[in-house]
């Protein structure tokens, strides 16, 4: 088999300056995915092949603003997404496996913010104490392709599969020069989205949110002059609490990790 793709796409955009703590922007952005191998020619015994794939193309408005100011950063994002032949993995009946990677037509719109803020820089401390959250809110996750449209309780909805109503991350950095050190507590939390149980059993469900935490530590053991670098120790924990990350139904996430190593960095 032989396929070849083309595209000319770019992006335009402007930021507008109105004081020096405020930022207005624009852009405009066109994108161009070519389908995977694996799209392609499928993964048995799950994902029957489709050959007749196209290219997925996209084009973006985003309209946003930035505010930086005595250590704290707030950024707003609206956001508006047509897709031409997006790819999506979907349970498909009749074939030889249950899921295919299939073209639709899509439309994704909401906002995107995040919020930053050093509070040992406001209150003068020599070390860094940072909370930060940033959030995605899908107002519209559309599928513009009413013959591929998933049912739901009886009924046939527009609705992306697999696409979460809202995304948002947040945390807590601290860092401290005279200890030598660095850490970070993260959670990633997902909203409800429709999704399938691994085996196509019950059809189409909405499966709730789980929230997944994160920590890594990270101290400084050696520092080999100016230019040569320094040798740090590093511990990760990750899904700490072992919460639910699934977004296959049925197709956990990985669980709880523990990561230990040195790290040299020049």
């Amino acid at each position: 088999m032989d396929k070849s793709y083309g595209n000319f796409g770019g992006s335009v955009g402007a930021a507008f300056l109105p004081a020096n703590w405020l930022k207005l922007r624009v852009n405009y952005a066109e994108g161009f995915k070519v389908p995977t191998v694996g799209n392609m020619f499928g993964y048995p015994p799950w994902y029957a092949p489709n050959f007749e794939l196209s290219p997925e193309k996209s084009k973006t408005v985003e309209f946003g603003t930035d505010i930086s100011s005595n250590y704290i950063n707030v950024g707003l994002t609206w956001f508006h997404s047509s897709y031409k032949d997006k790819i999506v993995n979907l349970a498909v009946s009749g074939l030889e496996y249950p899921y295919q990677a299939r073209n639709l037509d899509a439309t994704l719109a909401g906002l995107e913010g995040s919020f930053r803020t050093d509070i040992g820089k406001v209150f003068g401390q020599d070390y860094g104490l940072t909370p930060y959250v940033s959030f995605t809110m899908l107002g519209t996750r559309r599928n513009e392709d009413e013959s591929q449209y998933i049912t739901y309780q009886g009924n046939r909805i527009d609705t992306l599969p697999n696409t979460p109503e809202w995304m948002i991350g947040y945390g807590l950095d601290y860092n401290n020069p005279a200890y030598k050190l660095k850490a970070r507590l993260s959670a990633s939390r997902y909203g409800d989205l429709y999704t399938n149980d691994w085996y196509v059993t019950y059809g189409w469900i909405e499966r709730p949110a789980g929230t997944v935490v994160n920590l890594s530590v990270e101290r400084e053991l050696a520092r080999f002059g100016d230019n040569g670098g320094s040798l740090s120790l590093r511990a990760d924990i990750e899904n700490l609490f072992d919460g639910k990350n699934e977004v296959y139904w049925s197709y956990p996430g990985a669980g709880r990790s523990f990561y230990v190593g040195l790290r040299y960095g020049f």
